[in-house]
């Protein structure tokens, strides 16, 4: 009859979803014969009394004897017989002793198997006779269509398939571990994709190394648990007479370089969150540790890369998501609450922390990119902490008032500011070649900011003044940036950066305009004028609080910033979840 095919279903869900999978190699043990209650294994040359039994119970049941005894054989010769009696023979005589257990055990720790994949072997003719004769390419076709049919919990085995091992005599160690690495599984598509492939792919493997030859039990022992990881699940079956006991083993035990591996992780953590690659330190883990397998401990502290990766990239929708379900514990509540920003001081403040950590990582790129945006930040600051009422005018482009602190393109209604500063900010904005437009809304850009400083400065205020200079001089040396360096495609070094800030700033590194944009951010409280309105009363109470808060911090490599927070904090998670101590240089 040759080979038949298996009823077994589909795989159900998605393309691409990851699969529960079981595999096992077939050995000469794994199927046996039922005769009056006892099991009998095919490979029964040299026991010449069991030899009859088995040649008089099959010639009763089919009605003629195999010519040949031995598990390639009978395998062979069973696949022939009549497809009713075949049938019959299946759920009546057969017996898995070592995979039933086996699948057993793994449909108690999982609700199905989406594929169970048999390894049969079909040795060349070259092999010596003696191991040729036990080859199991065919009693694993039996096997499957016995799951397939006759088994109890096969409407929980979505796929079963057999593989064929053959072209080498996997009774060698070496040449084993080469083929179960480089094995090739045909996929539904027609096309073949490696194993390993498929193991790396799945959620979950159960590994059956109890049938089969040592060589291949101990490749797939190898393959498995050096390809999945914490997703290997190695079944044990302990052969009983009656019945047999599958157990799980401590894959643990087995992993002579468990602490290595997992040391190396921590190190090359280490690495990424030292110069703040949040997305590499995020792939990394994700290729360590499957998704089913995050433990709460994990899930904090990918948790907390995903809120300092979107931080630092000005998404806080994104970071303040990422770590709501963890809002109301610590450490997670005080980064939520310094990431859920109120007022405009907030997200500058945030900006110089970010500046920070492009000048220590040395994303030369970056830091120009965000300093620029910072000194128009402190720019509308000024303006506003010496304008408070400025912060109700705002408007969209259709007259929209806009209430939303963050909310980028806000205009100011020319009529609604007071007569004497709207003559000076049509001048001054005639200085700068900018004409008023003819629905007299004004884009609130740091050319608008400038020109309200410039009108404060105008009524004799020192304050402002001083703040003023303190802006030009930072936007002169941005403008060196720009000019000297990017616009003329020069090269883009630090040496060259730090020559602009000792001509501007008279620092002798990047870490001088962080610091002048702070010492910035400590004159504002200055600025504030007396306000009966009490909304500005708590505006500028915000301002102070957020003024302190920048104070406080220093612009040195031993600054602790919110994001250096989180990296000790990732660390010590991983640290604590794997069992493993942080290294010395963490």
């Amino acid at each position: 009859m040759g080979e038949r095919v298996t009823d077994c279903r589909k795989i159900k869900g998605k393309e691409g979803t990851k699969m529960r999978m079981f595999i096992a190699n077939v050995g000469a043990r794994d199927l046996q014969i039922k005769v009056n209650n006892r099991l009998y294994r095919l490979d029964v040359r040299l026991q010449p009394q069991e030899a009859e039994e088995i040649k008089s119970f099959l010639s009763g049941f089919f009605g003629e004897a195999p010519s040949q005894l031995g598990v390639r054989a009978l395998g062979q010769w069973l696949l022939e017989q009549e497809q009713c009696q075949y049938e019959k023979f299946l759920e009546e005589a057969v017996a898995c002793p070592i995979l039933e257990p086996a699948l057993d055990l793994a449909l108690d720790k999982t609700e199905t198997l989406d594929v169970v994949y048999l390894l049969g072997t079909d040795q060349p003719e070259s092999a010596p006779p003696s191991l040729r004769a036990n080859d199991t390419y065919w009693t694993a076709q039996i096997i499957q269509q016995w799951l397939c049919q006759c088994y109890q919990k096969r409407e929980r085995l979505n796929q079963v398939h057999v593989l064929r091992v053959g072209d080498i005599v996997p009774a060698r160690w070496d040449e084993a571990y080469r083929l179960i690495a480089r094995l090739k599984v045909a996929t539904g598509e027609g096309q073949e994709v490696e194993l390993r492939e498929l193991l790396q792919k799945s959620q979950e493997v159960f590994a059956e190394i109890s049938g089969g030859i040592p060589a291949l039990n101990f490749a797939l022992h190898q393959v498995v648990l050096n390809v999945c990881g914490r997703k290997a699940r190695i079944i044990q079956v302990l052969e009983q007479p009656g019945a047999s006991q599958a157990c799980l083993l401590d894959t643990q035990v087995f992993w002579g370089d468990r602490l290595i591996r997992q040391l190396d992780t921590l190190l090359k953590s280490y690495d990424y969150l030292k110069s703040y690659d949040y997305k590499a330190a995020l792939n990394l883990l994700d290729r360590e540790i499957p998704e089913d397998q995050q433990k709460e401990l994990f899930q904090k502290a990918i948790a907390a890369l995903r809120h300092a990766d979107a931080r630092l990239n000005f998404d806080f929708q994104q970071a303040l998501k990422a770590i709501e379900d963890y809002r109301n514990e610590e450490p997670f509540q005080s980064w939520y609450n310094s990431a859920n920003h109120q007022i405009f001081a907030d997200r500058v403040r945030e900006a110089l922390g970010c500046l920070e950590i492009f000048r220590r990582s040395h994303q030369l790129i970056a830091f120009i990119a965000l300093a620029d945006g910072i000194v128009e930040g402190l720019t509308r600051l000024t303006a506003e902490t010496l304008m408070p009422a400025l912060q109700r005018m705002y408007c969209d482009d259709r007259d929209n008032p806009i209430s939303d602190p963050f909310k980028p393109r806000r205009h100011v209604p020319l009529q609604s500011l007071q007569t004497d500063l709207q003559k000076h900010l049509e001048r001054y904005l005639k200085r700068q070649r900018r004409q008023i437009p003819e629905h007299n809304r004004l884009l609130a850009d740091e050319l608008f900011y400038s020109g309200i400083i410039a009108y404060h400065i105008s009524r004799n205020s020192k304050d402002a003044s001083s703040v003023n200079t303190v802006i030009g001089q930072l936007r002169s040396c941005l403008n060196g940036f720009r000019n000297n360096i990017l616009h003329n495609l020069a090269n883009l070094s630090e040496d060259a950066l730090r020559e602009e800030v000792r001509r501007h700033l008279g620092g002798n590194d990047l870490s001088a305009v962080i610091r002048t944009m702070k010492d910035i951010f400590a004159k504002l409280p200055n600025l504030t004028p007396l306000a009966t309105d009490a909304r500005i009363n708590e505006q500028l109470k915000q301002l102070k609080k957020v003024v302190e808060e920048v104070s406080q911090q220093s612009s040195t490599e031993d600054e602790k910033l919110v994001f250096d927070e989180i990296n000790q904090f990732v660390l010590q998670t991983l640290s604590e979840a794997w069992g493993v101590p942080l290294p010395p240089r963490v």
